[in-house]
């Protein structure tokens, strides 16, 4: 999920937006799945061992749709937000962590896409920051081409206004 946002204006009267992803949404749909085939073979292994007792299903149960549902909470507090001079990556239920990129270190962008990621449209963006010495990496987005080529504007826009401001 992509959600582009206007924020304001420049002082050259260009309006300014910031651009926040999702982590892919394929995450909770293959935990959901792996959570039911794994409900199914604990139940089965239930009915050899000893016979299905109702309440040891229903602990089952709850144990898989509460783990179910914390995966799902963790990918929909998690995202990434592109904003004019920084990438902000924000993960967390109850200790949320903050990584902040700043555009104008990035010297380099990559998208990794494996060939699942691109039957299903989610890739790896790897920021490199030489003057850090650090690769942020952006895990599983969805769209990635929309937003490599944002974050490459935004990058360059960064990069002529330190040139202006240079000089």
């Amino acid at each position: 999920m992509t959600l582009l946002k206007k924020i304001g204006e420049d002082k050259n009267q260009e309006f300014v937006y910031e651009l926040t992803v999702r982590r892919t949404r394929f995450i909770p749909l293959f935990k959901g799945v792996f959570t039911m085939v794994l409900f199914i073979l604990i139940l089965l292994l239930l009915w050899q061992l000893r016979g299905l007792v109702w309440w040891s299903a229903l602990i089952t149960f709850a144990i898989l749709a509460s783990w179910l549902g914390i995966a799902i909470l963790r990918w929909s507090l998690e995202f990434y937000r592109l904003e004019p001079e920084e990438v902000i990556h924000r993960e967390g239920v109850l200790f949320i962590r903050k990584e902040i990129m700043l555009l104008k270190n990035v010297e380099k962008i990559k998208l990794h896409q494996d060939i699942i990621g691109k039957l299903l449209d989610y890739g790896t963006i790897h920021l490199y920051a030489p003057t850090i010495e650090q690769d942020f990496q952006l895990r599983t987005v969805g769209q990635p081409e929309l937003f490599v080529k944002a974050l490459e504007m935004a990058v360059h826009k960064q990069k002529s206004n330190l040139a202006i401001i240079k000089t």
